[in-house]
């Protein structure tokens, strides 16, 4: 038998690039609505820059992390 999924869609501006608050902002969202099995931000929430061009794919390269960097183990940590 198919169980619920409870998702949680959080609409928020993208937050400055190696800005470490997203655990506390996960945290609030999944204390909120404690139901929630999944929380989605935007795409480029933990990655916001400034700029234009060259200056901005600069700011997005050094923000860059592999699949299993300290971001991913920190938004991991948050879950349950």
């Amino acid at each position: 038998m198919p169980r619920p999924l409870p998702i949680a869609l959080v609409q928020a501006p993208p937050r400055p690039a190696g800005d470490p608050g997203f655990a506390g902002e996960a945290e609030a969202v999944l204390r909120r609505f404690p139901d929630t099995r999944l929380a989605a931000f935007p795409e480029l929430h933990l990655c916001g820059v400034d700029g234009e061009g060259d200056e901005r794919t600069e700011q997005l390269r050094a923000a860059a992390q592999p699949l299993h960097g300290p971001r991913t183990r920190e938004a991991r940590r948050t879950g349950r």
